[in-house]
């Protein structure tokens, strides 16, 4: 199965947005030797705003714990459904070669 340039922009773009995601949040915890309560917790630590899921309407969601759960909403925007994306932590069993 062959997937188009257009969704390979898509999967490329999320996967940015939750590396600089990540990447915050692994700064906040180095930091303030704790992982944040929130997003907007980081986002004020940083003084940027937190990314936007790939719609561009709604901030990739944030599920505080130790380590805290990145996740993207999926195409169909409303948490909680099976559509949802693990972007942080990575799974590395699911990356095995």
């Amino acid at each position: 199965m062959s997937t188009s340039l257009f969704d390979q922009d898509l999967i490329i773009r999320r996967k940015l947005r939750a590396t600089r995601a990540a990447l915050a949040s692994v700064a906040f915890k180095s930091t303030n030797k704790k992982w944040a309560d929130s997003s907007a917790e980081i986002s004020k630590w940083l003084g940027e705003p937190w990314p936007l899921d790939i719609g561009d309407r709604f901030p990739l969601l944030y599920v505080s714990g130790d380590p805290p759960r990145i996740m993207s909403a999926g195409e169909d925007e409303i948490p909680g459904t099976s559509d949802d994306v693990q972007l942080f932590p990575v799974n590395p069993s699911a990356h095995k070669p």
